[in-house]
C-alpha cells in the first residue's frame, strides 16, 4: 500500500518534561524534539541503571565497541600490556572470560543471532570467530580468516545473518564484512566443512585460500564506499548499499552470487541504515524482507518501504535541537525501533504497529540520561505481568492484572559498563482479544462442590442477580424462594410455605460453612505467597533503587570533583596572575631606578676617561704606530734583500724536478694497493681531497670489518673522525656511511688514549644534529648517533 501525500500529515513535540508522544495515524510524522532549558540533574524516572563491572574508558568511542545477546556481553577495553582485547561478560552470574592476541586494532564485534558466536574484525580486515556457551562457562577458537598485513581497513564493519533454524534443526554460518568499497560475502559452514574434510583442526585459513573453497566467500566491488549491507533470515538473500544512493540485492546460491535489481530507494539521499521487519523470534514465517526501514540524513529521517514494490509505507523525521547523528537499531520482535543520539545522551523508543500486517508508527518514548553514553544497544523488549488480586474473597471475585513493558539495554559510560532497564507504555495490544461472552474469570473458578444451587433446584435458570435467600423443605431439599422482581399477585397463588426441618438445615449450613472455611484458608495460602513474593520484589526494588542512588551519588561527587578541580585552576590562575603582575610593575620600577643610576654612572666614567685615559692612549698610541713603522721598513728591507739573494739562486741554479702533490702520490699508493699507506699520508697533510679520493674508491667495509690483519693506528683513525665531520656538507652521504662503518668497526679501546676517544666521539655526535633535519640524511644520523654514544659508554665503562 502506497502513502499517499495526501494522507494525513502528524506533527508530536516530545521533551524531557513530555516523554511520550502517541500518533494518530502513524503514516506521515514529523516528531520535534524540545530544547531543554535546563541542565539535566538525574536520568529519566524511566530507566533504572546497574552497574555490570566498573572501568574507566580512555575516550568516546561510537563505534561498535559493544554487542550483546541475551544474557552474554561483549565489549572492547585497553590492556596494558596486550593491547586491544575483547572482554565476554555474562549478565546473570557475572562468568567472564578474556579474549587477546589480536595482530591489530579491533575496529568492529557482532555477535551472532542464531547461536552465541561473536566476530571481532581488526584493522588490517582480519575475522576472529569465537564460539561461547549460553552460560559463558566455555570459550573457544571457532574459525579465525587472517589477511595480509598489508590490507588496511580501518572501517570494516560486521552483519550477521539472523538466521531462522530449520524445522530439522540445521542452521547456516554467514556473515558479510563490508570494507571501503568491497562487500565479502563469507559462508563459515562450508568454509569450516573443507577445512575438516582435509584433516585439518579448522581454526585457521587465510583469505586467499578461502578462494580455493567452492562457495566460501563471494567478493563484490562498487563504485562508491559501501554503508551497510544484510542478509535475508534464510540465507539466500543479499542487499549492500552504497554512499551514492543505490542500493543492490543479490541472490545467494551454493556457489554463486547473482544481482537481481538495483534501486535508489530516496532521492538525493544515501541509505545511512536498513532494518526489515522480520520478527527474529519465531520460525513460521511465510516470507522474509516484506518491510524495510531505511535511516538516512544522519539518521534523523526514517522511512518504511514495501520490499515487493518500493512503495512508501510510513516515514518519520525527527527535527533536533542541534544537527546530531542518530543510530537506529530494532528489536528481535520488529515491535520497537530504537533511535540513539548518543550527542545527547537520549534514547527514542518508537513503537510499531502493524494493521493488515502493514507497520506503522504508533508512539515515540524518549529517554534522557543524565549520564554519558559511550555506546548502547538493545537487549530484549519484555512484558512483564503482575496480578491483583481480592485478598479479601468478595462476592463479585473480580481480579485483575496490569502488564508492564520493559526494555533492557546494556550500554558504557566512562566509568562503568551498565546495564539499563527502561520502563515503556504499551499503546497498542499486540495479543488477540478473547472473544465475548466466555465466562467470567470468577465463575471458572468457583469449583463445583461449593455451588449454592443443586442441579435440581427448579428456579436453576433465574439470573444469580435476582435470586432471594434459599429456604429449606421438609423434604431436606434446598429450594430458591421467589425471585424479587415477581410481582405480588404471584405470591398470592403460590403454594403455603411447609414446616421447616432445622436438623437438615443446620447440617447442611455446617457441610456450607466448611467448604467456605476451606476455600478462606486456601485463599489465605495464596494471599501469603503473593505476600512473601510481594516482600521479595520490594526487596529487589529496594536494591535496584539503591543502586541507582549510589550511581546517582558517584555521579554527583563526580560532578562535585570537577567543579572543586575547575575552581582550584581558577584560582591558582588568578593567584598566578596577580603575582605575575605584581612582580611585573616591580620589575618596571627597579628597571627605571637602574635606568637613573646607569645615566649618572655613564657620566661620571666618561667625563673621567675623557679628562685622563683619552690623553694617555693618544700618546701610547702614537708611540705604540712609530715602532711599527720601524719595525715594517726593517722587515720589508731584509725581505726585498733575501727575495733578490734566492731569485739569482734561482737563476744561477739548475732546474730541479717538480715534487708531486698529495693527490698524486695517494693515487700511486691506491694503484698499488697500499691502502694503509695511502690514508696516513691523506691524514698527515689533512689533505680532504685526498681523504675523499680515498673513501671513494677504496672497499671500506673490506678494509674496517675485514680479517685483514693491516688496519690504522688509532691516532690516524681519531684525526679520520676529525676530517669526516669537518665538513658533512659536502659527500654527505659519502661521508656518513664512512663515519657509520667506522664507529661500527674501529677498535677504540686503547686505555692510553681514552679522553681523546671520548672527546672525538662527543664532538661527532654535536657535528650530527644539524643532519637531522635533512629528511634523506636522518636514519643515517641517527643510526651513527646511537653507535656513537654505544662506543663512548663502552670506553668510559672500566
Amino acid at each position: 500500500m502506497a502513502l499517499s501525500p495526501h494522507q494525513y500529515h502528524e506533527k508530536h513535540s516530545i521533551s524531557v518534561d513530555n516523554e511520550v508522544a502517541p500518533f494518530a495515524i502513524g503514516k506521515n510524522v514529523l516528531l520535534h524534539v524540545e530544547k531543554e532549558t535546563h541542565p539535566r540533574q538525574r536520568d529519566s524516572s524511566r530507566a533504572s541503571s546497574r552497574a555490570l563491572c566498573e572501568y574507566k574508558w580512555d575516550s568516546k568511542e561510537t563505534g561498535r565497541i559493544l554487542s550483546a545477546r541475551g544474557r552474554l556481553v561483549a565489549y572492547r577495553l585497553q590492556n596494558g600490556l596486550k593491547g586491544e582485547v575483547i572482554r565476554i561478560l555474562d549478565r546473570k552470574d557475572r562468568s567472564r572470560h578474556l579474549i587477546k592476541d589480536f595482530r591489530a586494532l579491533i575496529v568492529d564485534l557482532q555477535w551472532a543471532h542464531h547461536r552465541p558466536l561473536v566476530a571481532v574484525a581488526d584493522s588490517d580486515g582480519s575475522l576472529y570467530i569465537y564460539d561461547v556457551e549460553e552460560t559463558c562457562k566455555k570459550c573457544d577458537k571457532y574459525l579465525n580468516v587472517i589477511r595480509d598485513r598489508t590490507d588496511k581497513h580501518k572501517d570494516a564493519r560486521i552483519s550477521w545473518c539472523p538466521y531462522i533454524p530449520e524445522p530439522d534443526g540445521s542452521t547456516i554460518d554467514m556473515l558479510v564484512v563490508t570494507t571501503g568499497k568491497t562487500a565479502h560475502v563469507i559462508n563459515i559452514t562450508r568454509i569450516k566443512a573443507a577445512l575438516q574434510s582435509q584433516g585439518e583442526d579448522g581454526l585457521e585459513i587465510t583469505a586467499d585460500a578461502i578462494k580455493d573453497i567452492p562457495g566460501g566467500i563471494f567478493t563484490i566491488d562498487f563504485e562508491s564506499n559501501v554503508t551497510i549491507a544484510r542478509i535475508s533470515p534464510d540465507s539466500s538473500a543479499l542487499v549492500v548499499a552504497e554512499a551514492n544512493g543505490l542500493a543492490h540485492f543479490y541472490v545467494v546460491e551454493d556457489t554463486t552470487i547473482r544481482l537481481v535489481s538495483k534501486t535508489t530507494p530516496i532521492p538525493n539521499q544515501h541509505v545511512e541504515d536498513i532494518v526489515f521487519f522480520d520478527n527474529l523470534t519465531v520460525t513460521d514465517h511465510a516470507a522474509y524482507w516484506r518491510y524495510a526501514a531505511i535511516s538516512s540524513d544522519n539518521g534523523q529521517r526514517i522511512t518504511v518501504f514495501d520490499c515487493d514494490n518500493w512503495d512508501l509505507v510510513a516515514k518519520l523525521r525527527f527535527e533536533l535541537p542541534a544537527v546530531t547523528k542518530l543510530e537506529i537499531a530494532l528489536d528481535l520482535t520488529a515491535k520497537y525501533l530504537f533511535v540513539f543520539d548518543l550527542s545527547k545522551n537520549n534514547v527514542f523508543c518508537v513503537e510499531i504497529a502493524y494493521v493488515n500486517e502493514v507497520p506503522h508508527f504508533a508512539s515515540a518514548t524518549m529517554i534522557a540520561f543524565f549520564n554519558t553514553l559511550y555506546i548502547a544497544c538493545p537487549v530484549s523488549v519484555v512484558e512483564e505481568h503482575r496480578e491483583n488480586s481480592d485478598l479479601f474473597g468478595d462476592d463479585d471475585g473480580e481480579s485483575g492484572s496490569s502488564s508492564n513493558l520493559v526494555a533492557l539495554l546494556v550500554a558504557i559510560c566512562p566509568r562503568s559498563l551498565l546495564e539499563i532497564d527502561i520502563d515503556l507504555e504499551q499503546t497498542v495490544s499486540f495479543e488477540p482479544v478473547l472473544p465475548p461472552g466466555g465466562p467470567p474469570l470468577s465463575v471458572q473458578t468457583i469449583p463445583e462442590e461449593v455451588s449454592p444451587l443443586p442441579s435440581s433446584s427448579p428456579i436453576r435458570n433465574i439470573p444469580a442477580t435476582v435470586r432471594s435467600p434459599p429456604v429449606v423443605t421438609t423434604e431436606g431439599l434446598i429450594e430458591a424462594p421467589i425471585a424479587a422482581s415477581v410481582s405480588t399477585s404471584a405470591l398470592q397463588h403460590a403454594a403455603p410455605a411447609p414446616v421447616v426441618d432445622f436438623t437438615n438445615l443446620i447440617k447442611l449450613l455446617n457441610d456450607q460453612f466448611g467448604s467456605l472455611e476451606n476455600r478462606i484458608s486456601t485463599e489465605l495460602q495464596q494471599v501469603n505467597y503473593e505476600l512473601q513474593g510481594l516482600r521479595s520484589q520490594s526487596r529487589s526494588d529496594l536494591e535496584t533503587a539503591m543502586e541507582h542512588i549510589t550511581n546517582e551519588f558517584r555521579n554527583r561527587n563526580e560532578q562535585l570533583e570537577t567543579l572543586i578541580t575547575s575552581y582550584t585552576h581558577r584560582v591558582r590562575d588568578e593567584v598566578v596572575s596577580a603575582l605575575e603582575d605584581g612582580f611585573s610593575r616591580q620589575a618596571k620600577q627597579i628597571e627605571t631606578h637602574n635606568n637613573i643610576s646607569h645615566s649618572s654612572t655613564l657620566d661620571v666614567v666618561r667625563n673621567s676617561i675623557l679628562g685622563s685615559v683619552v690623553p694617555s692612549l693618544d700618546r701610547l698610541a702614537k708611540e705604540l704606530f712609530q715602532q711599527f713603522s720601524d719595525n715594517v721598513a726593517v722587515g720589508v728591507n731584509e725581505f726585498n734583500d733575501r727575495l733578490a739573494k734566492i731569485q739569482n739562486e734561482l737563476s744561477s741554479a739548475a732546474s730541479t724536478p717538480k715534487v708531486p702533490d698529495t693527490s698524486v702520490k695517494v693515487g700511486q699508493l691506491l694503484d698499488n694497493n697500499e691502502i694503509e699507506a695511502a690514508f696516513e699520508l691523506a691524514l698527515t697533510h689533512r689533505d680532504h681531497a685526498a681523504l675523499t679520493t680515498i673513501i671513494s674508491r677504496v672497499d671500506l667495509e673490506a678494509f674496517f670489518g675485514g680479517d685483514t690483519t693491516t688496519s690504522l693506528r688509532l691516532p690516524y683513525i681519531l684525526v679520520l673522525f676529525d676530517m669526516l665531520v669537518q665538513k658533512l656538507n659536502v659527500d654527505t652521504a659519502l661521508k656518513l656511511q664512512t663515519l657509520e662503518l667506522l664507529v661500527a668497526e674501529a677498535d677504540l679501546s686503547d686505555p692510553a688514549h681514552k679522553p681523546t676517544v671520548i672527546a672525538t666521539l662527543e664532538a661527532v655526535v654535536k657535528a650530527l644534529e644539524p643532519i637531522h633535519a635533512i629528511p634523506e640524511h636522518k636514519r643515517s644520523a641517527r643510526v651513527i648517533r646511537q653507535l656513537a654514544m654505544s662506543a663512548i659508554k663502552s670506553v668510559q665503562s672500566p
